[in-house]
């Protein structure tokens, strides 16, 4: 794959736009269906999608789970102070963490937030406390979903208007 440079934007036309919609919406359509929902021959899609993977606009394709259904019924968002000079440390830590979905790098008064799941509170209290022995780790706060209104990634219209 062609390096990704990390800070440019790129200017797409509406049918990127339009390949980039339907697939945001479901990573399983095929290039047959993309073809035949735009009107375009297979081998445009084909290249379209190949340039805007070779781009970085198109990272990866994923898959959406429901966690409750595996087990995973409690969600933490827990708010991390870290000593200064130890925070890109602490963050590649944890990040490998397989209950961490998300990590932040964040400003106010704390350093790092990270959202992760759990399949008990036990679980969860576990984690902190291991966390808590990492000697650069000052404190964290920890609060826990009560019921999830919205989880989503934002779809390609949203991203362009």
């Amino acid at each position: 794959m062609a390096k990704k440079e990390k800070n440019t934007i790129y200017q797409l036309d509406e049918i990127d736009l339009k390949i980039l919609t339907h697939l945001s919406n479901s990573s399983k359509t095929s290039l047959n269906q993309l073809s035949n929902i735009l009107g375009i021959p297979v081998s445009t899609v084909f290249a379209r999608i190949k340039k805007l993977e070779e781009k970085g606009i198109i990272d990866k394709y994923t898959l959406s789970v429901d966690p409750k259904k595996l087990g995973f019924n409690v969600t933490a968002i827990i708010n991390f102070s870290v000593e200064g000079s130890h925070i890109e440390e602490f963050e590649k830590q944890i990040s490998n963490h397989p209950n961490v979905l998300f990590l932040y790098d964040i400003t106010g008064d704390f350093d790092v937030i990270a959202v992760t799941r759990f399949r008990n509170i036990e679980e969860l209290d576990y984690f902190i406390k291991n966390v808590l022995k990492n000697p650069y780790v000052k404190r964290t706060i920890t609060n826990i979903a009560l019921r999830v209104v919205k989880e989503s990634y934002p779809h390609v219209p949203l991203l362009i208007e």
